[in-house]
């Protein structure tokens, strides 16, 4: 089953609805991400999230600044053609996204 986060930013409060939204829905597998970005210290949790429920990660059309965070930390990544994905920071990975989340 597949969860559609986005068309809108991150926010505060967003990463307790994840939570609370694959504690009701176990069967989740993939989270499907349209975001401009937003708050950096909510997606840096919301990327622990999906990395602890080895949730697949994927971009239909845009995912730029923190919602590159919720993509990277993905199990598994993917994009369809044409999808822009975006980063002010060149140096962002998997490893990273857990060592700077605090």
């Amino acid at each position: 089953m597949e969860y559609t986060y986005g068309k809108q930013p991150i926010k505060l409060g967003h990463d307790d609805q994840l939570l609370k939204v694959l504690e009701k829905n176990k069967n989740i597998k993939s989270l499907k991400l349209e975001s401009s970005g937003g708050n950096t210290e909510v997606a840096k949790r919301m990327a622990n999230i999906i990395i602890d429920a080895q949730l697949d990660t994927h971009v239909d059309k845009l995912c730029s600044s923190s919602c590159v965070r919720l993509f990277l930390a993905g199990n598994t990544r993917t994009a369809n053609l044409g999808a822009q994905i975006g980063h002010c920071q060149t140096n962002l990975t998997r490893k990273r996204l857990i060592l700077n989340s605090g």
